[in-house]
C-alpha cells in the first residue's frame, strides 16, 4: 500500500495485488458554511503489470517477469493445498490403510509448504526493495 501526502484537499492510495493495482482517490472540498466538509471518492481498480502503463516492454522487463512469476507460484501453491485435502477426504472417507495414500498426502503437503515458505508476498517485497526509494513505489 502506497499512500500519497496530501495535496489541494486531494489524496492518493494505491493497493497492489499480484494481479491488481487498486488506486483510491479521496477529494475533501470544505463544504458551504464553516461547519462541513464534501468528501468525494473513486475506487478503480485494473490488471497490474500490463506492458504499456508500467513499462514492461522496456525497462521494467524482469521486474514485470518475476511480478507474474510470483502471482503463478502461487496460484500453484493453492493447487497442491487443494489436492491435498481431496486426498485425505478420500483416504479418510474409504478408511483406507494404505500407506500409499497417506505418501501422497505427506508430498503433496510438502510440495504445498515449500511453495507456501517462498511466499510471493516475501518475492513482491524482494522485488521492490530496489524500487524502495522512487516516488512510484
Amino acid at each position: 500500500m502506497v499512500r500519497s501526502p496530501e495535496i489541494l484537499h486531494t489524496k492518493i492510495t494505491l493497493k497492489y495485488g499480484l494481479a491488481n493495482l487498486c488506486e483510491l482517490t479521496t477529494t475533501r472540498v470544505p463544504g458551504p458554511g464553516s461547519h462541513g466538509e464534501v468528501t468525494y471518492r473513486s475506487y478503480d481498480c485494473r490488471k497490474f503489470p500490463l506492458g504499456v502503463k508500467d513499462e514492461c516492454d522496456s525497462e521494467n522487463q524482469a521486474f514485470c517477469a518475476e511480478w507474474t512469476s510470483a502471482g503463478y507460484i502461487d496460484q500453484i501453491a493453492i493447487g497442491f493445498g487443494t489436492i491435498s485435502l481431496i486426498a485425505i477426504l478420500f483416504g479418510v472417507s474409504t478408511h483406507s490403510r494404505r500407506r500409499r495414500i497417506w505418501k501422497a498426502i505427506a508430498w503433496l503437503t510438502f510440495f504445498h509448504g515449500a511453495l507456501i515458505s517462498r511466499h510471493p508476498g516475501t518475492i513482491v517485497e524482494q522485488l521492490l526493495q530496489p524500487y524502495a526509494n522512487l516516488q512510484r513505489f
